[in-house]
């Protein structure tokens, strides 16, 4: 495994890390029965029109100068993953003007090529900080699509959260369309729809520009497809999970502190340091495990109760308890699958997929409850994973803190602002689970510098030690996505310019990558941070079962008094501090009702959608 490792990291260099579209890697585990061969459905080649532009220089668009409007969110004081979405997609330099870089001429250059080439220029609302964060746009975008008013947007671009929830409210038009609408009549043609998604290339391969394999796994149907994502939403790559390492404190450990099974001193120069932490990653020896050994080993009581760790104390690894990100991070970074996902055939011949939760039966049509008889291996699998996340929370130098906590230690951003300054003055050995885009925060870039360790970066450990498996990342719902509104009468204008910009991001992504994430990570005493932030781009899992979680929550909240937003997996697994002993008692609970939940949204909801 490892020397196989090192040939792909080996590869990623000749390639000068350049940053590929997030395709992301098929389902963590596969597929039960290969895909059945379908009847052709409506519409069977995922690139509605394989030649949309016969001259990509000048365009061949049969419109004269459009202007369409992009609704963008900013939310750029967020303390998770403040957004760049004015910067790097508008070209908007306002707040960054005494940080001007290369990037931002790369932006520009593109946006005006976009609008010379397409003949479509792009206006931008901007949703203002504080009312509009993560949750909050989805009535927004719901009114504005339905309001009939002219300045609606042509194209929103959101948190992927507010995004897919949105599309099951008939908000999206189906990007796989080959309809134009327009004055409440429709009219086919392949010419209307410009998308050339690409369905035959792999995630490593040079040159994509589309996350085509993400963006299907934000649809429950084969034929339709609402939100996009490409090299032109950066934000993407910026929410990627990742644990960051504090290397002072990691070199203060030595081999006699560790009780674990593994010889962490690679180099045998009798004390840790980062090649030896990253080392023991490349092994696959980055475990529950042994992420509980560095924690006792690190830990020191320095204030608070005796006896109990907590932030004020020199700790190994801290967990939040009030935002979902964390659990999430832990949950679906692994290979366990959540919600499965079957291709089948259906009564009329067509193909498409059909959805279950481990360890359920159907026991009146569309109802479902749990199954004590069934050896679904899923099911082990998330038992031993929360039994093992439950023993890593109650080792020594493992805490977790909620917003509450914090805030009455004067933090005021809750806990993630808590663990990133303890991360950062030296008092956490492995800053919890964060995202990319956060180590752009001024706590994590004033750790570079002259006399300064820096940080690491790793992916989230395995959590088990049985070998089989692969570290894989998740694209956090915190990161953004775009989506065309249905009641655009300019479709086909949109999917010019989209299309225009992601096909050609790719060296603005490129830049951004150089100028902020590895410059960032890249510092002297942490040589091996970018092979390992490469590690991590090119290990995305499949975003479906978290995403739908998601989904499913957020759609039947309304109705459920809130109930269906505390029966998420992951929400289940924070509201028990990270201890969810009794995990098969409460799957057995809700399991029934989160299937009903799936097959009426599968059913009764999807069908009625934008074709």
């Amino acid at each position: 495994m490892k020397t196989k490792i090192f040939a792909l990291l080996i590869i990623m260099t000749m390639l000068l890390l350049s940053v590929v579209a997030c395709t992301g890697n098929p389902e963590p585990t596969p597929e039960p029965t290969p895909e059945p061969t379908p009847t052709p459905g409506p519409n069977p080649n995922p690139n509605p029109n394989p030649n949309p532009d016969p001259d990509p220089v000048t365009g061949d668009y049969p419109w004269s100068k459009t202007d369409i409007i992009i609704c963008l969110n900013e939310d750029s004081d967020s303390s998770q993953l403040p957004s760049s979405s004015r910067r790097y997609l508008a070209g908007d330099l306002s707040g960054y003007e005494d940080d001007h870089a290369h990037v931002d001429d790369y932006v520009a250059d593109r946006n005006a090529d976009a609008e010379n080439v397409t003949n479509v220029k792009a206006k931008y609302q901007y949703l203002p900080d504080g009312s509009y964060g993560w949750s909050k746009s989805i009535d927004f975008i719901d009114e504005r699509v339905k309001s009939g008013d002219a300045e609606t947007p042509d194209v929103f671009v959101n948190f992927v959260y507010d995004m897919v929830a949105s599309s099951l409210r008939n908000n999206f038009a189906n990007l796989y369309s080959t309809t134009m609408y327009e004055d409440g009549h429709q009219y086919a043609g392949a010419e209307y729809n410009y998308f050339a998604f690409e369905d035959d290339r792999s995630y490593e391969d040079t040159g994509v520009d589309y996350m085509y394999d993400y963006m299907r796994s934000l649809t429950l149907s084969k034929w339709k497809m609402y939100c996009l994502s490409s090299d032109y939403f950066v934000d993407m790559v910026r929410a990627f999970f990742v644990v960051p390492v504090n290397i002072e404190l990691l070199e203060m450990i030595t081999p006699s502190d560790v009780e674990g099974e593994f010889n962490y001193d690679s180099n045998e120069n009798g004390k840790y340091d980062i090649n030896d932490f990253y080392d023991l990653v490349w092994s696959m020896n980055w475990t529950y495990e042994t992420l509980a050994d560095f924690s006792s080993a690190i830990a020191l009581e320095q204030g608070g109760e005796s006896g109990s760790y907590n932030i004020q104390d020199r700790v190994g690894f801290a967990l939040g308890t009030s935002s979902g990100l964390p659990a999430s991070g832990m949950l679906y970074t692994t290979s366990i699958t959540i919600v499965k996902r079957d291709p089948t055939i259906l009564p009329d011949g067509t193909m498409d997929y059909t959805y279950s939760y481990p360890n359920t039966k159907e026991v009146a049509p569309g109802h479902f409850e749990f199954n004590d008889q069934s050896e679904d291996p899923t099911f082990e699998q998330l038992d031993v994973f929360c039994k093992n996340l439950s023993d890593l929370v109650n080792t020594d130098g493992v805490i977790t803190i909620s917003a509450d906590e914090a805030k009455a230690l004067g933090y005021a951003n809750g806990e993630s602002e808590a663990i990133r300054r303890n991360f950062a003055n030296g008092k956490i050995l492995f800053g919890g689970v964060i995202v990319l885009g956060a180590l752009e925060h001024e706590d994590y870039l004033g750790m570079k510098g002259a006399g300064k360790k820096g940080y690491g970066i790793a992916p989230v450990p395995l959590y088990h030690s049985e070998g089989g498996d692969d570290y894989l990342t998740q694209i956090h719902n915190n990161g953004k996505i775009g989506a065309i509104a249905f009641s655009t009468q300019k479709f086909a204008q949109c999917t010019a310019y989209l299309n225009y910009q992601s096909t050609h991001s790719n060296k603005v992504l490129n830049e951004y990558y150089d100028y902020k994430l590895k410059a960032t990570v890249q510092v002297l005493d942490a040589a091996g941070n970018v092979e390992m932030l490469q590690y991590i781009r090119y290990n995305v899992r499949s975003s479906f079962d978290k995403a739908f979680e998601d989904a499913l929550g957020e759609f039947y909240k309304a109705q459920t008094d809130g109930n269906s937003e505390n029966d998420k997996w992951h929400s289940m697994i924070k509201n028990a501090n990270f201890s969810l002993t009794d995990m098969r008692t409460q799957y057995a609970a809700v399991v029934g009702v989160k299937a009903d939940r799936l097959y009426a949204l599968e059913h009764s909801t999807y069908p009625t959608l934008p074709e």
